[in-house]
């Protein structure tokens, strides 16, 4: 079951690294500055799926994975909320 599990986070890590090149380019180009926030994220998320694979491999050999991998899922959805809160322009009624 651990192989499956391996194979979907090696896929994801692909597709981020994909995503993460497309807008590096993008950026490189335009040099529009809310691409940096894509940046980071998929860069956050690269680096979460690096760690996850690292721990299936070593099996829990590494101390403290767990609450590295929960702080990086932690730094990606307020990562996102912020996102969200600065596009729609959330102001306080």
């Amino acid at each position: 079951m651990v192989e499956i599990e391996i194979l979907v986070n090696a896929v994801t890590l692909v597709v981020v690294l994909v995503v993460f090149t497309f807008v590096s380019i993008a950026f490189y180009r335009t040099r529009i500055r809310r691409l940096l926030v894509l940046l980071l994220l998929s860069a956050l998320l690269g680096v979460n799926m690096v760690v996850s694979i690292a721990e299936d491999l070593l099996e829990g050999t590494i101390p403290f994975i767990e609450v590295f991998t929960s702080l990086l899922s932690l730094g990606i959805a307020l990562l996102l909320l912020i996102t969200l809160m600065r596009q729609f322009s959330w102001e306080p009624r």
